[in-house]
């Protein structure tokens, strides 16, 4: 567990983020809004959480990239408010 991703913000057609696990970077639409950055960061976080820890690529065949998709597309932007409306929490995780 534990992995270094270098972050960038650069320009991306028709998408928020996208992470690349190979190269262990996560690249962020700097035409985007900064909430919109911070929730996409957080998203593309979860990305490589999932594929760290429970190892998704391997456990979904075939539509993989749908069905992780969808979950990270379930859980982030619920996550991303939790954290928003609890600043105690996020700073007792990050502290």
């Amino acid at each position: 567990m534990g992995a270094i991703y270098k972050i960038e913000f650069v320009p991306l057609k028709d998408l928020c983020g996208i992470t690349h696990l190979t190269d262990r970077k996560i690249q962020i639409n700097d035409s985007d809004s900064e909430p919109v950055q911070k929730e996409t960061l957080l998203h593309e976080l979860l990305h490589v959480s999932m594929e760290d820890c429970i190892g998704l690529s391997k456990t979904f065949k075939g539509d993989r990239e749908d069905r992780e998709e969808t979950i990270v597309r379930h859980v982030s932007p619920r996550l991303f408010q939790i954290l928003r409306d609890n600043p105690k929490v996020k700073h007792y995780i990050l502290d």
